[in-house]
């Protein structure tokens, strides 16, 4: 690994135990913790922290807007959990300090928000995605085109809005 990589972790990075097997420092965020629910992936997690190879940190508050407007610009908004966008932002923090950070995930959506920031990602157990896409938020009954990524009805005909791939 590259002096300047910086390993971030989401939750499946320390399900799959990875971060026994990354031989540097890693960091994630508090929540991440939170999602660590089965005892052998939280033995993992004890051994990372007691070793002194996993490091928790917060986000700054700056980087966590940035993350949610670039997330709401390309449509993945509501696909991404509160511990999705502190991941993100912790590794936009790095890129913002000249590092080089990369998202350990298997989440797409993330993966998508990270290509979007410019952050590499490294999936664990999916093979990733290839390019960034963009979505819209639409009703597929009558056509209406959401203005915003919190709609989740149609306020034309009351179905359930869709979301589709515009790039």
């Amino acid at each position: 690994m590259c002096k300047n990589k910086v390993p971030v972790l989401d939750t499946a990075a320390l399900i799959t135990k990875i971060i026994l097997q990354i031989p540097t420092r890693q960091y994630t965020v508090a929540e991440v913790l939170d999602e660590v629910r089965d005892e052998e992936s939280r033995k993992a997690l004890r051994i990372a922290l007691e070793a002194g190879r996993l490091s928790i940190m917060k986000p700054n508050e700056e980087s966590l807007r940035k993350v949610r407007e670039i997330a709401r610009k390309i449509g993945e908004l509501l696909n991404l959990s509160k511990t999705d966008l502190a991941v993100a932002a912790l590794a936009l923090d790095f890129k913002n300090r000249g590092l080089d950070p990369v998202i350990y995930t298997d989440d797409y959506s993330l993966q998508n928000l990270a290509k979007s920031l410019g952050i590499a990602f490294y999936p664990i157990r999916t093979r990733g995605i290839v390019e960034k896409r963009k979505y819209m938020v639409y009703c597929s009954a009558c056509g209406y085109v959401a203005s915003s990524e919190n709609e989740k009805a149609c306020p034309k005909c009351g179905h359930k809005l869709s979301r589709k791939p515009i790039s």
